[in-house]
């Protein structure tokens, strides 16, 4: 909501009539600053975890490969190539994930250009409303990025599902 104040009053008021109807502008600066961190950090470990999740799955799937290597290889078998089907997809859900999706940051040439001239307290205004529309597209991008990752660990499973039983030789 404050939002969509501010962007209202962004042309309307003077500078002694925003600091009067916003008082509290000066201690948000700060926060939508740290804002921008946090959700950086949130972006950077929704793509570790996606990692995580492709390197876990390919080890485990190497150690039961490696398991049946000491005993007589089962032969080929439908099982094996859905595994080999179901890994591959998870790998391409994981780059997919990698690539897709970025962040909306502040643009320093844009601040140059357009807000260095503003006085202090309109420039915090106009920097406090872009942060907001910058936070509901991040917000966005990391949901988007927690839902691939959640399908990258799924196939992830299925994996190694049909791995083992492709090993006990049922299927």
């Amino acid at each position: 909501m404050i939002c969509s104040l501010l962007r209202y009053y962004r042309y309307t008021m003077t500078e002694e009539e925003l600091k009067k109807e916003f008082p509290s502008i000066e201690l948000a600066y700060p926060l939508v600053q740290e804002a921008y961190k946090t959700t950086k950090e949130r972006f950077d470990a929704m793509e570790k975890r996606n990692q995580t999740i492709i390197a876990f799955v390919t080890t485990l799937a190497l150690a039961l490969l490696g398991l049946v290597g000491d005993k007589q290889t089962p032969p080929v078998t439908i099982s094996l190539a859905i595994a080999a089907l179901l890994y591959l997809t998870m790998v391409a859900i994981g780059i997919y994930t990698q690539v897709k999706g970025d962040l909306s940051l502040p643009n320093p040439a844009l601040l140059y250009q357009k807000n260095l001239g503003l006085p202090p307290i309109e420039f915090q205004q106009r920097f406090i409303y872009w942060a907001g529309e910058d936070y509901k597209y991040n917000i966005t991008q990391i949901n988007n990025k927690g839902k691939l990752t959640n399908f990258t660990a799924i196939f992830g499973l299925l994996t190694l599902f049909m791995l083992a039983i492709w090993i006990s030789g049922k299927f």
